[in-house]
């Protein structure tokens, strides 16, 4: 079943409803779906169709949700690819998919320019008021008539999410109709969603966060939400009081920046409920204040794009813990293994393995890397944690060495593979550094050749042009050697002891 079919049936029941909002213009549920209907009909004309892919790197905007919900419609596989990749790193994934159609706006335009002749499978590039491309806005406006939906099978491939490995280039995790309509219900159960509700949305669509946990279940219910971008705590103050917002997602480092900002109290912000955090360490202090401050009810979460976008949630009716990422969501089964892959009772620590109705299919074109990690229907995280004795699940650490800054997963070896192409570098160790408001921040160790001069702010300039704005390193030590283990890999914990405590 095609999962936007909660979506459809809003639209045809309440096509005068409000469905979303964007600098103060309103979309209703039917001209919402009118636009998406006309989208989908000219992706058709393309020939696009069941098996396609469609890239879409656009902010958040109301074509993003046209163009996203178009592609599921007719059945095709929409990849959103994130805003702040390099050249390089998006034509790995175009090319790696096999994209026939790109869409995206003025934002994407500066990334996708130099490359274009390099997308080989990309027939037409479609974006929003950029000279020498076919203008989206034209392009919808072509096509009238209504939009059949694709009756898609629960194993047919909805969504490609991109997430960077521990070794080589980023894998593409297919989520499936299936798991996403399953998702999506279940979060719309435990949040309460229903159509009077009013949800601010400003972290990014491309993300877990913001399709599966914010617009798809918006969508879904009925609700309404108001789609900004980029984070702004005024606007964001603005919305809340203007629209009666009751809730928004956002990452820790953002709860910190809104708690905290100055002019907070001049806003009326009585209407706000609960909000849902994720994507870096959660403190009491943080969801204490908040709640304090605001009377709202802050929920934790925890999942990673190979589960769709959630495992876990805390939940208002049961009490919050430090540290703690909540308990398992109904649609997913969680244990703790030992290296020898035996579950292990609670309170002790090992990888997290999830069994699942939210799980990936695989990685796209990747059977070894799926096999290495679906054993026996358990998706193996790589991440580590334990459980308490009332089934709160805690991480405690991560097998696969990624670094989560403001939200943003950040895997070293791609910083590592980076530095070692400046010439004057002979090894290169990336760990992550504390951060208070970004809860972790990359840090490059670095050996120089012998012989070989350069600064801190001379590897941080090269690494720039070569790798999303938020990958590069934001401080560079230089050491004469790195600690090494038996089997020659750099000791990581401990650098991050010696440099920082941790």
């Amino acid at each position: 079943m095609n999962f936007i079919i909660d979506f459809v049936e809003q639209a045809r029941k309440r096509p005068e409803a409000r469905a979303l909002i964007h600098d103060d213009r309103v979309y209703t549920y039917g001209e919402l779906m009118g636009l998406i209907d006309r989208c989908g009909l000219a992706l058709k004309r393309l020939g696009i169709g069941p098996g396609d892919m469609v890239a879409l790197m656009m902010n958040n905007r109301p074509e993003f949700v046209v163009a996203y919900q178009a592609t599921v419609k007719i059945g095709a596989t929409i990849v959103p690819m994130n805003t702040f990749l390099k050249e390089g790193e998006l034509a790995h994934q175009i090319n790696d998919v096999g994209a026939r159609v790109f869409i995206g706006n003025d934002w994407s335009a500066f990334s996708v320019g130099p490359i274009r002749d390099d997308l080989k499978t990309v027939k037409e590039f479609i974006l929003t008021g950029v000279e020498g491309y076919i203008d989206f806005d034209e392009f919808v406006s072509a096509e009238k008539g209504e939009l059949d939906l694709y009756d898609a099978t629960n194993e047919d491939v909805a969504v490609i999410k991109f997430t960077a490995g521990t070794t080589g280039p980023p894998k593409g995790a297919m989520q499936t109709h299936g798991a996403i309509q399953r998702f999506v219900r279940d979060n719309m159960e435990i949040r309460a969603l229903d159509p009077n509700m009013c949800v601010l949305l400003f972290v990014p669509m491309f993300h877990g966060f913001g399709d599966h946990c914010c617009m798809n279940p918006v969508l879904m219910s009925g609700a309404s939400y108001v789609v900004m971008d980029p984070f702004d705590p005024i606007k964001i103050f603005k919305a809340i009081q203007d629209y009666k917002c009751s809730y928004f997602g956002c990452t820790p480092s953002m709860l910190y920046g809104l708690m905290y900002h100055p002019d907070v109290d001049q806003y009326d912000l009585s209407s706000l409920d609960r909000v849902l955090t994720g994507g870096g360490p959660v403190t009491r202090d943080i969801v204490d204040g908040f709640k304090n401050r605001f009377n709202v009810d802050v929920l934790v979460g925890y999942g990673l794009a190979e589960g769709t976008a959630g495992y876990t949630y805390t939940r208002t009716d049961m009490p919050f813990k430090e540290g703690s990422c909540g308990v398992p969501l109904p649609g997913a089964e969680i244990k703790i293994i030992g290296r020898d892959g035996q579950a292990l009772p609670v309170g002790q620590d090992g990888e997290i393995v999830v069994r699942s109705n939210y799980n990936m299919k695989g990685y796209w074109n990747k059977p070894q890397a799926t096999a290495e990690t679906i054993k026996e229907g358990w998706l193996h995280t790589g991440d580590v944690g334990r459980f308490d004795k009332d089934g709160y699940l805690y991480i405690i650490d991560r097998l696969k060495d990624m670094i989560i800054m403001s939200g943003e997963n950040i895997y070293p070896i791609e910083i590592e593979e980076v530095l070692l192409q400046h010439q004057a570098v002979a090894q290169a160790a990336v760990i992550a550094a504390p951060d208070p408001r970004r809860g972790e921040i990359p840090c490059a160790v670095v050996v120089l050749h012998q012989g070989a001069e350069a600064t801190e702010e001379e590897l941080i300039s090269f690494c720039e042009p070569k790798l999303a704005s938020f990958k590069v390193p934001r401080m560079v030590k230089f050491r004469e050697a790195l600690p090494l283990s038996a089997q020659f890999k750099v000791l990581k914990r401990e650098l991050r002891k010696e440099y920082f405590g941790t």
